[in-house]
């Protein structure tokens, strides 16, 4: 409690501010399992990254899933029912056979869940 910035004087407020907000994020990191993994993994979490140190072999894997959640196969299938002959397919397919004349090829790479036997 000693840099929460209610419990210091208004002349020490942004300073406790600035250290409060630190002390917040390291200790939200070191709570949760997944978070303080990618850091002892990666060396930083999020936005943390310092871009001049970074060298061939940085973990990029475990840097960017620091910013995503993890799907699982499960939601990827229940997305791909969804998305299977709804309207987003179907303005998906136009816009494709539009912008590319009909290349079924482009069609295929560009709508999801899209393959050659259902040409």
């Amino acid at each position: 409690m000693k840099y929460h910035p209610d419990k210091v004087t208004e002349n020490e407020k942004t300073g406790a501010i600035e250290k409060f907000k630190v002390i917040s994020r390291i200790h939200a990191l070191l709570n949760d399992a997944e978070k303080r993994k990618l850091y002892d993994d990666a060396g930083c979490v999020g936005d943390d990254i310092d871009h001049n140190s970074i060298t061939e072999d940085f973990p990029w894997e475990t840097y960017w899933s620091s910013f995503f959640r993890k799907i699982t196969d499960n939601e990827i299938r229940d997305y791909e029912l969804k998305y299977k002959g709804s309207d987003d397919e179907k303005r998906n397919l136009k816009k494709g056979y539009l912008a590319e004349k009909g290349d079924m090829e482009f069609i295929i790479n560009m709508v999801p869940f899209s393959s050659v036997y259902e040409e």
